[in-house]
């Protein structure tokens, strides 16, 4: 299974699961919380927490080619690379952005 598999797998039992949870009233919300609390399982919000964090960490997985651009100061020219995912500027291109963990295409030239 390729992450963008798994990805659409998530995003698709998340979004089922919270529509079936909001259907319930509060008390049947608060019920099943309760119980789940008891049996030491998580409670539905912690379940989509918890399926957002995985979805965000595979997407974080699939490469993302860096932006770049010129910025103009005083007269200079400056070729500014960036992260895709958190636009924090990239001092040396690596396959990871050091600051957020996007993976990066990184383009090796000849």
């Amino acid at each position: 299974m390729t992450n963008e598999q798994a990805i659409k797998r998530f995003e698709t039992t998340l979004g089922g699961m919270k529509k079936q949870y909001e259907t319930y009233s509060k008390t049947t919300k608060a019920f099943y919380n309760d119980m789940y609390r008891q049996k030491g399982t998580p409670t539905y919000e912690e379940t989509f927490e918890m399926y957002d964090l995985a979805i965000r960490a595979l997407k974080k997985q699939i490469g993302e080619p860096i932006k770049e651009h010129t910025e103009y100061l005083n007269d200079r020219s400056f070729y500014i690379s960036e992260c895709p995912a958190c636009w924090k500027s990239l001092s040396k291109i690596s396959n990871y952005c050091p600051e957020c963990g996007q993976k990066l295409e990184v383009e090796v030239g000849d």
